[in-house]
Order: C-alpha cells, then sequence, then structure tokens
C-alpha cells in the first residue's frame, strides 16, 4: 500500500485536494489550503508515518509546511528538529 499523499490545488475543481501518491485516489477536498493545513486535519486523515507532499498553486512545492503541521509527517530528518520550534502565524 501506498503512505505518500498530495496536497495540491485542482484547478478542475476549483478545490484543494489531498490525493493517495500513486493511485491518483482522491481522500479528501478542502476549500482552502489554510482550512486543509489547520489543526490536525491531514495527519488525522494520512495516518502518523505517511509521507506528505503540498504542491502550491503554481506548481512548486511548498518546502517546510509539512514539518510545521507535525514532525510526523516530516521527510527530511533535519527538518524535524526546526519544527519542534514554536513559529508565528
Amino acid at each position: 500500500m501506498n503512505n505518500s499523499f498530495t496536497l495540491e490545488y485542482d484547478m478542475s475543481l476549483r478545490l484543494w485536494v489531498l490525493r493517495q501518491d500513486g493511485s491518483g485516489r482522491l481522500v479528501a477536498s478542502f476549500l482552502s489550503r489554510q482550512s486543509a493545513t489547520e489543526g490536525s486535519t491531514l495527519r488525522d486523515l494520512i495516518g502518523p508515518n505517511a509521507r506528505l507532499r503540498i504542491r502550491n498553486a503554481d506548481g512548486s512545492y511548498q518546502d517546510g509546511l509539512a514539518d510545521r503541521l507535525d514532525p510526523a509527517l516530516s521527510t527530511s530528518p533535519t527538518t524535524r528538529t526546526a519544527s519542534s520550534l514554536h513559529l508565528a502565524r
């Protein structure tokens, strides 16, 4: 089972969607990136050991946002340490 997911903006749906990588299966949709990334919403959907990539509307990938959401979602061991710092919103 693929344990990797991508949150991205779907232009045809005009929604932010969480898809399972590999299968492309739609897991959830959100009106905004903020609604998807606040609280533990994503962690609850994909689980603590899943890998998460966040793709911006322009096609680039957001570095470190998944690490701020939850250290368990981090894909980089170096950012796990930095993610324990409280960031101003």
